[in-house]
């Protein structure tokens, strides 16, 4: 048979449960404000992220803006290799026709001092 409580003993047994709550509910609150805190927490160091992608897709170098600037480059080493080609053939052909201008310069030379050797041997 089920026990009969009196009303005394009942309010007893209320007020418990009522402590009983209140302390789960203080620690559920407590847990919720921790729990709440902690996703704060993430989502600044997130939205902190989210900042930094923004900053450097606005100061880095759009692809098509370097493929640009990199052809550009390229030409120039291009065009300054045909003009160091240019000037390394011109250079051997100026040391070629100094070359020949020298061995005419000396047959000349060889020639005027046995032209001269002759011309006083007499």
């Amino acid at each position: 048979m089920a026990e009969e409580l009196t009303q005394p003993v009942a309010l007893e047994r209320i007020e418990a449960l009522r402590r009983e709550v209140n302390i789960r509910f203080d620690a559920i609150e407590k847990a919720v404000t921790k729990a709440e805190g902690a996703a704060d927490r993430r989502f600044e160091s997130v939205n902190e992220f989210r900042g930094q992608l923004n900053d450097q897709t606005r100061t880095l170098l759009p692809r098509p803006e370097a493929d640009t600037k990199f052809r550009a480059q390229d030409d120039k080493i291009e065009a300054l290799t045909k003009t160091i080609t240019a000037l390394q053939t011109s250079q051997a052909n100026q040391q070629g026709r100094a070359s020949v201008i020298a061995a005419v310069v000396s047959i000349a030379a060889s020639a005027l001092v046995s032209i001269l050797v002759r011309m006083f041997q007499r």
